[in-house]
């Protein structure tokens, strides 16, 4: 029985109870609405917290870290900050071109691409990582 059918039934409980004018009958089936709906509304929640579960679990079978250590999506070019998602399961956007901080032939990734959500920095050999 889904939920759904059970506050129909209810309504129908209450318009037989109508005929027998049962004050103690009519509080009970008034507190068995409430339980109802509230149950209903639980289940709402629930199945709201599920989905939400089984698209995170769907997206991290697909999230891997490339040699420099952003994040990044199977099938998608765009990088993510590592640090975001470590955090609070969120692809926060990499800039797409990095800032130069060192000389080049001084260090093997001279390039800094700092997240705009948490100013985390990731280090790349490459100006442009899509």
């Amino acid at each position: 029985m889904m939920i759904s059918d059970a506050i129909k039934l209810l309504k129908e409980v209450q318009t037989l109870s109508a005929d027998i004018k049962s004050k103690p009958l009519n509080d009970a089936i008034v507190e068995l609405q409430e339980s109802v709906i509230n149950l209903s509304n639980s289940y709402l929640e629930l199945r709201e917290k599920y989905n939400t579960l089984k698209e995170q679990v769907s997206l991290s079978q697909n999230i891997y870290l490339d040699d420099d250590g952003f994040v990044c999506v199977k099938n998608d070019n765009r990088k993510f900050c590592p640090h975001c998602w470590n955090k609070d399961r969120k692809l926060s956007l990499m800039p797409r071109h990095g800032v130069d901080v060192w000389a080049p032939h001084e260090v093997p990734k001279p390039y800094a691409f700092d997240c705009a959500g948490c100013k985390y920095t990731v280090y790349s050999a490459d100006e442009d990582i899509y």
